[in-house]
């Protein structure tokens, strides 16, 4: 399930998750699959960015500030973790008014 290529669909962490920030990055905690996925970093970072939903575009931007990173690398890195992500039920597409609504 490859994310939208111009950017606008949003992406949400599944709401059945907990997460928790530790030394080596982040640590997720998915109790419905008996299961613990730990996060670099990186890809920590790009976590704790979607805390509430966002694009690929907005993805990629904030992580270009973060990081000193080219713009094509880091859409094709983001693009591939939320591939990563989707596919292990942990990040889900989010409706467009649910960025809406995060934004009010």
């Amino acid at each position: 399930m490859r994310p939208s290529r111009d950017g606008d669909n949003l992406f949400a962490r599944a709401p059945y998750l907990v997460s928790a920030t530790v030394d080596t990055g982040v640590l997720i905690i998915d109790a419905a699959q008996a299961r613990f996925v730990d996060l670099n970093h990186a890809a920590g970072h790009f976590w704790q960015l979607l805390v509430y939903p966002r694009s690929l575009r907005s993805l990629i931007a904030a992580a270009r500030e973060s990081f000193d990173i080219d713009a094509e690398t880091c859409r094709l890195e983001i693009e591939q973790w939320l591939d990563d992500m989707m596919e292990q039920g942990l990040v889900i597409r989010a409706p467009a008014e649910a960025g809406a609504a995060s934004r009010a």
